[in-house]
């Protein structure tokens, strides 16, 4: 049973040199590490900057929506002008046209009374109306 047991041989607990496999593939594995963080360095300024050209692209895209719609604005405000212009030409001849029906009007019912007048005065009669 001794014998048995000093047979048994058991495996190294760690590998004391530098050079070792466990030491290469640590090595390969912090050289890996720092590739892939380099990499996606790389990846993310690449992204950061096509984020920043697309932000650029919007920014102009929507200084020109802007500029244009500044310049239907002042059309529509010129257009808006032009009819409160018209707007108060018309009320201006209605307002005319108005004044010159009351002065018809007026010169109707001299008339009439004139007529009416006259009537009377060459025939001698309240029967008289005007036509």
């Amino acid at each position: 049973f001794f014998f048995f047991f000093l047979m048994i041989r058991r495996p190294p607990r760690s590998t004391h040199c530098i050079s070792s496999a466990a030491s290469d593939v640590y090595k390969r594995q912090r050289e890996d590490s720092v590739k892939d963080n380099d990499k996606a360095e790389r990846m993310w300024k690449k992204r950061l900057q096509e984020s920043e050209q697309t932000i650029n692209k919007l920014k102009q895209d929507m200084s020109n929506m802007s500029n244009e719609l500044r310049s239907q604005v002042d059309k529509y405000r010129a257009l808006d002008s032009e009819l409160g212009k018209k707007m108060d030409e018309s009320n201006e001849l209605k307002e005319q046209i108005t004044e010159m029906h009351n002065e018809a009007y007026q010169a109707k019912q001299t008339s009439d009374k004139v007529i009416t007048e006259l009537c009377t005065f060459v025939y001698n009669s309240d029967s008289c109306t005007a036509a």
